[in-house]
């Protein structure tokens, strides 16, 4: 009696019973229940519905068959495992049922009572509807599954498109090997920073300038950190002409930036897309186009779909470190364009390179300019100071083994070596990358200033890159280059600090003409705005060492000691040359050089350091062998420094009297002038002592605050008369 319901679901337990390995708790199960089913030959009151049941219970074989375990790779997961074991315990439960009510007669087993197969039947059904649950499971994986795949699809098609922008992974301030400015320095500079970034109404462009090596880059990495903390940072490209190609590349720059945005701004990224749509090759096209479609598109776009939305802000470092200035030009003139109608600011750094300057310095009424190298030197000296006290601690503690004096580092040495540093943050770091190998005996090295090459190395390839581009032959004709040379040469040995009008007095030139010289030398030449304010002065004292150190520059960069005071004693020869050459035994007939006129000082000057030039430029022995000539118009110059001397202390003349007199002492001794011109010179140097004795007496010594005015900046490049 309703065999056919019993027999249907024997053969669904046996389907379920053989495509169960990767279960063996439900194979068990299955195969426990159809021999205790076997053994039962009759079963009261079956209806069809356990047919119906089996047929439910048996669409699980469907499931099992998803997860062959013969199949590499399709591992059944947790959960349907899980399932699959909760349907093996209700199925052990119908097989203790069956036994239970069937009773254990020896030949024959029945299931007599309605009650008994309805509990069966109940037991059936709870497994059934396990097998259900465990379906829509298997559906909610299945869905699962399809989500995970198609956005793994959406995933490769959004990184796919994203890759025709041919972005630099390593050109954002998270990839710098550097760090940010130190607690406690930098502190205005990065409150300023801070500022203009917070504030939707600010400039749109804030320039920040510096000489090679005064820590700008340091200062953009804070930047990005506290724009990136407060949400306002959308991209940063830090530029390397050392680093990877691609670095220097001002092309990769706006597709790079336009990269960092869309992966942190979904409705930016949209907007790229329907850009990218349109033309897939944009990153490679000009620099206009790039600006406009990946920056000016998209963000319009943004700020329609937020109105509300603050400026983010984008930092490009280092720009003059990008290979083609031509295209940097184009870059920030795209950028001036576009920044006023986008919500974005634009935070530039670099050192300040003509093409920069070209398109910076005329929009103070648009972008905010900040020239490192014009702050405060005594905050920057004092942030140094802390840097390199900081640091020098830091070294203490992290090196143990090492057998350190009781107060290393003292104040006084951390105080020194910021002194050397000048304004300079990236000597500074040298130095302090320098002592770390060996800290006791390097600082006292730097201190002694005996250190070698392990510590210039990092200062000379600066050095190098700047003026490599600088006089590079690709750019400048070999005139422009000789002329860039003899300036720096003039910077080396020049006894007085000179304006821009004095030192193109002294050279023969216009102010224009010497700007035009020292137009790829800001970033190691201080060059004045004004013509007639300020003073023209070498960066830093080691870029003077790196110039006149043989090994150190190379060949056709180096400068020449004497050869420099040769070219200055010649441009101040100029400048005297009106004087009428005196005849022998007569008292020479001077028109003294105008020292009242507009470049008075200059010609003061060529006066009073004609004769140290010479000296510094040849040696005693060459001086002896100059004809009579030359020496006679030396004794006018001796008159013209004797009448136009304002202090005593600026010109040890007294001591150039005694080189004019050694000078014709050697001369007598061998023989090279005649005895009449000889006596000429003896008689003309006694009366000049015997004049400038008298000089010296009227005119007294200046006040201390007067002689330190006209020193310090001597001090700075470290001159000597």
């Amino acid at each position: 009696m309703g065999s056919s319901g019993w027999e249907a679901m024997k053969q669904a337990l046996k389907a379920i019973r053989d495509g169960s390995d990767m279960c063996l708790p439900l194979k068990a199960a299955c195969v426990g229940v159809v021999e205790v089913m076997e053994l039962v030959d009759r079963v009261r009151d079956v209806t069809d519905d356990l047919a119906e049941l089996s047929k439910r219970i048996e669409s699980l074989v469907r499931i099992l068959d998803r997860y062959d375990p013969k199949v590499a790779g399709n591992p059944t997961p947790d959960v349907i495992q899980q399932r699959l074991e909760g349907i093996a315990t209700a199925l052990n439960l119908i097989k203790s049922t069956i036994e239970v009510k069937s009773g254990r007669r020896t030949f024959q087993r029945y299931l007599q009572s309605s009650k008994d197969v309805l509990e069966v039947k109940k037991l059936f059904r709870c497994v059934a509807q396990l097998v259900e649950n465990i379906n829509v499971d298997v559906m909610l994986s299945v869905e699962t599954e399809a989500i995970r795949i198609r956005q793994g699809v959406d995933k490769l098609l959004r990184l796919a498109m994203l890759d025709k922008l041919r972005h630099v992974p390593d050109a954002g301030f998270h990839a710098q090997d550097g760090r940010g400015c130190m607690t406690n320095t930098r502190v205005d500079i990065l409150r300023d920073l801070y500022s203009w970034g917070s504030n939707p109404r600010g400039r749109k462009i804030y320039w920040l300038c510096g000489m090679a090596g005064t820590g700008k880059s340091a200062i953009a990495w804070s930047a990005c950190d506290f724009f990136r903390e407060n949400g306002l940072l959308a991209g940063s490209f830090f530029c390397s002409r050392t680093a990877a190609i691609t670095k220097a590349d001002v092309k990769r720059i706006v597709p790079t930036l336009a990269h960092a945005y869309a992966e942190a701004n979904a409705l930016f990224e949209q907007a790229l897309f329907e850009e990218l749509n349109r033309d897939l090759d944009t990153a490679s096209k000009a620099i206009d186009r790039q600006t406009r479609q990946l920056l000016r598109g998209p963000l319009s776009d943004v700020y329609k779909a937020t109105p509300g939305m603050l400026p983010v802000v984008f930092v490009i470092d280092a720009l003059d470190e990008c290979s083609d200035p031509s295209a940097t030009e184009t870059l920030l003139r795209e950028l001036i364009t576009v920044a006023p109608h986008i919500p974005a600011k634009f935070l530039l750094t670099s050192r300040p390179e003509l093409h920069l300057r070209r398109q910076l310095e005329s929009l103070k009424t648009f972008a905010r300019i900040v020239k490192l190298h014009d702050l405060d030197h005594d905050v920057v000296q004092a942030d140094i100071e802390i840097f390199i006290s900081n640091r020098l601690s830091e070294m203490r503690q992290s090196q143990p083994d090492v057998v350190f004096p009781q107060d290393w580092p003292t104040r006084i040495d951390a105080e020194r070596l910021a002194s050397r540093s000048g304004i300079l943050f990236i000597y500074a770091s040298t130095a302090l990358e320098y002592v770390r190998k060996d800290p006791v005996q390097r600082l006292a090295n730097l201190i002694a200033d005996s250190a070698g090459r392990p510590m210039t190395k990092h200062l000379d390839d600066m050095y190098n890159q700047v003026l490599a581009t600088a006089m590079d032959t690709d750019s400048y004709e070999v005139g422009e280059i000789s002329f860039m040379h003899q300036i720096l040469q003039a910077l080396v040995v020049l006894q007085w600090p000179m304006n821009v009008a004095n030192l193109a007095y002294l050279f023969g030139v216009s102010a224009q003409r010497l700007r035009s010289g020292l137009q790829g030398l800001h970033a190691v030449v201080y060059v004045p705005t004004s013509d007639n304010g300020g003073s023209v002065y070498l960066l830093h004292a080691s870029f003077r060492e790196f110039l006149t150190t043989l090994g150190r520059a190379p060949e056709r960069l180096y400068i020449s000691i004497p050869d420099s005071n040769v070219l200055l004693f010649n441009a101040c020869v100029k400048l005297v040359q009106s004087n009428d050459p005196p005849s022998p035994g007569m008292t020479p007939s001077l028109d003294l050089p105008d020292i009242d006129g507009e470049f008075g000082n200059v010609v003061e000057y060529a006066c009073q350091c004609l004769m140290p030039h010479l000296i510094k430029g040849m040696p005693p022995a060459t001086l002896a062998t100059l004809d009579m000539l030359f020496l006679r118009n030396l004794v006018s110059w001796l008159d013209s420094i004797i009448e136009t001397s304002r202090y005593q202390y600026s010109l040890d003349t007294y001591g150039c009297i005694d080189i004019l007199e050694g000078t014709a002492s050697e001369a007598k001794n061998e023989g090279i002038l005649e005895p009449g011109g000889l006596e000429y010179l003896e008689e003309a140097i006694k009366s000049r002592k015997e004049r400038w004795e008298i000089r010296s007496d009227m005119d007294p010594y200046p006040d201390e605050d007067t002689i330190w005015t006209m020193t310090s900046s001597y001090e700075l490049n470290e001159f000597k008369v």
